[in-house]
């Protein structure tokens, strides 16, 4: 499944907008963002510009994946409240924005669609397992050791078992979300 970033911020605004909880102000001109500490209100444009954003934090591109998972988990979230389904200018707009966003390769079946559904839901690691490539510094230069081991557990299809010290959610050691 893919999708791009109009898709990113038409899904945010199909389900009435997300909460994103920023660490510190942003200021990001690059990004077109502007947003205070603390959890808040955005719609898709602010969504996007907070999922975009790689210049005004310490880590970088790092903290760019971190939102981008916060913004991915935020959506799904919305998206499984009743409110979608209760509510049929919702139900239309996140069906709209559904198959008008994502790229689904073909042979995708309505269970691998439910999978992704509730894994949408979960890529913040506060339900589920999120991490990023174990790097040695914020060149970016992957921790050959860690990262072959991770790797491993993954090509093993078992995920279920990569111990801590392989999954933090910046892939530095020692730097969690």
């Amino acid at each position: 499944m893919e999708i791009g970033f109009g898709g990113f911020a038409n899904s945010v605004d199909a389900v009435g907008g997300i909460e994103i909880c920023p660490k510190q102000r942003m200021v990001d001109k690059l990004a077109k963002l502007r947003v205070k500490k603390g959890c808040q209100e955005a719609d898709g444009a602010k969504a996007l510009g907070y999922a975009r954003s790689r210049h005004v934090s310490q880590y970088g591109d790092v903290d760019r994946a971190r939102h981008q998972r916060e913004v991915v988990s935020a959506i799904g979230s919305e998206v499984k409240s009743p409110w979608t389904f209760i509510n049929p200018i919702r139900y239309f707009r996140v069906n709209k924005a559904a198959s008008s966003s994502l790229k689904i390769s073909e042979g995708t079946g309505p269970f691998a669609l439910a999978n992704f559904g509730l894994a949408m839901t979960r890529v913040n690691g506060e339900n589920g397992l999120t991490c990023g490539m174990p790097i040695a510094d914020q060149a970016i230069h992957w921790d050959r050791q860690r990262a072959l081991a991770l790797l491993g557990y993954i090509k093993d299809d078992n995920t279920g078992d990569v111990p801590k010290r392989l999954c933090t959610g910046t892939g530095l050691p020692g730097v969690r979300d």
